[in-house]
C-alpha cells in the first residue's frame, strides 16, 4: 500500500513505538529504533504499511 509520505509520517506519530521489529499495532521508526538503518512502518493488526 502507498500513500504520501506526510501521512506516514502522521500514522507513525499517533501509533505506539513498536518494542520489536516483530511487533504488532505500533510503529517502527528505523531513523530512531534499532541500529537506525531499514525502512519505518505501521503495524496495523495484519496490515503493514511501509514508509521511510
Amino acid at each position: 500500500m502507498t500513500i504520501p509520505a506526510t501521512i506516514f509520517a502522521l500514522l507513525l506519530s499517533l501509533m505506539p513505538a513498536c518494542p520489536t521489529e516483530d511487533s504488532t499495532n505500533c510503529g517502527w521508526d528505523a531513523q530512531a529504533q534499532g541500529n537506525h538503518r531499514g525502512q519505518s512502518f505501521v503495524s496495523l493488526g495484519p496490515l503493514t504499511i511501509g514508509g521511510r
